[in-house]
């Protein structure tokens, strides 16, 4: 048995060069809060949240970083702040105080117990750019509800939220879960021409979108269309952004692999 970390790439490799400092190990330690920085102070998010990271140091997550960090926040002046968003699918949200709360060993053992186990890896796949009108939904990668991912989206909310029921589970998955990749987290609205300049941006730093209103071309350059396996952060979403800590992490797996 072994982990899936592999990047989806929709043409070869290509080698990517960005500044990540110590950000990618300092967010990946359980209880260190994010420090965001965010202009809305009415906030607040019900429970804990489990994320699904793309493998570490790959090339599609230096590649989102560089998107939520430097390259969309440079391409809106009117927005003030922006929070250090961590590229992230949310698998499922809502998880109930009374787990969260817990202390020290019997919280990680809830963790630990959760079925993060697949007979084929949770592939992300990325189909278009949009926007929305929550503050954590401004600007979004769509992502494809299919395969393995549902399966691992639907395991952690039946057990996580649903209280075991698998069914319960399989009716948010069809009719409420909408997977996505947040690339801005802001209190203002981004218009239809803001959101073309952002489809660029994201094409540009190497990103294909499967939807995105062109005609199919053979990409000139290396692009990434998602990612494969990846990691799972426990993260505690309640309150205001920047107080937001991380609990746990874990590994992705795929049985007889």
């Amino acid at each position: 048995m072994c982990i899936q970390e592999k990047v989806i790439f929709h043409h070869k490799y290509r080698s990517v060069v960005i500044q990540l400092l110590t950000f990618t190990r300092a967010v990946t330690m359980p209880g260190i809060p994010f420090y965001f920085t965010f202009q809305s102070h009415n906030l607040h998010s019900q429970g804990s949240s489990l994320w699904l990271l793309p493998p570490p140091s790959s090339l599609i997550e230096k590649s989102l970083l560089n998107l939520t960090t430097n390259i969309i926040p440079s391409s809106l002046p009117h927005v003030k702040k922006f929070p250090l968003l961590l590229p992230h699918l949310t698998l499922t949200s809502g998880i109930p105080d009374s787990v969260t709360d817990d202390e020290g060993m019997a919280r990680q053992e809830w963790f630990e117990s959760l079925p993060i186990s697949l007979t084929r890896p949770s592939i992300v796949r990325f189909q278009t750019l949009d926007i929305g009108a929550r503050v954590t939904k401004k600007l979004t990668l769509r992502v494809a509800k299919e395969g393995s991912l549902v399966d691992l989206a639907i395991q952690l909310r039946a057990m996580a939220v649903e209280g075991g029921s698998r069914k319960a589970a399989e009716e948010w998955a069809k009719t409420t879960w909408a997977p996505h990749v947040s690339l801005l987290y802001a209190d203002t609205n981004i218009e239809e021409d803001e959101r073309l300049e952002a489809m660029k941006a994201v094409k540009d730093n190497g990103i294909h979108l499967e939807k995105n209103g062109e005609e199919p071309t053979e990409p000139t350059e290396p692009t990434y269309a998602g990612w494969e396996g990846g990691k799972i952060l426990w993260v505690d979403t309640r309150g205001e952004i920047g107080g937001w800590t991380i609990l746990g992490k874990r590994d992705v797996k795929v049985r007889g692999i």
